[in-house]
């Protein structure tokens, strides 16, 4: 390589160390992420919450969510069995979740308590610190369908205190009920 090709490389790589650079500084890294009317996601980067003691639990944020429900007919029976769930991931958690407690509550369309619910949190806060949707909360049934209308979903501290609230829509019409449609050989007669 010659002379003035090596100073056209230098160059090159000079201005390519430059714009990275530039990129670098510029960057958004404050890993925000919010949660719009489609379930669509700004920005998937999940964190604990490290600030100040790496327990503050004020700034929970659950940034993915799904409510859904099915029904089917359950092997070796004539019953059909109806499940409802709601999944998500939380933003924010804190590092040690010794003492909270995360529940979910669904109600019917006339705001009657149905069903409480929910799923060990620290397994919760392991999913969402991989960026991972899990269950919250569910239940299943057998010959009653519940017109679930919505879900609310709480995390206290160790202290009794609510530092999660939020209520969530259940779309009854996403329902999946097809499953019903056709009764199985497998069932009871």
């Amino acid at each position: 390589m010659n002379k003035k090709n090596l100073k056209r490389m230098i160059a090159l790589i000079v201005i390519i160390a430059i714009i990275i650079g530039i990129g670098v500084l510029t960057s958004d890294n404050n890993n925000n992420a919010s949660i719009n009317g489609d379930n669509n996601y700004d920005n998937d980067n999940i964190n604990h919450n490290e600030e100040s003691n790496g327990n503050d639990d004020t700034n929970i944020t659950l940034i993915r969510i799904d409510a859904s429900g099915e029904g089917y007919w359950a092997y070796g029976s004539n019953d059909p069995y109806y499940r409802y769930e709601v999944d998500g991931v939380f933003k924010n958690l804190p590092s040690d979740l010794q003492g909270y407690n995360l529940k979910a509550n669904f109600y019917d369309e006339n705001g009657k308590f149905v069903h409480e619910g929910g799923l060990d949190i620290e397994d919760i806060a392991k999913d969402s610190a991989n960026n991972e949707i899990t269950e919250i909360a569910g239940f299943g049934v057998y010959n009653t369908m519940y017109n679930i209308s919505y879900i609310e979903i709480i995390i206290d501290n160790p202290n009794g205190e609510i530092v999660f609230n939020q209520t969530i829509e259940f779309d009854m019409d996403k329902m999946d009920l097809s499953s019903l449609d056709h009764k199985p050989s497998n069932t009871t007669n």
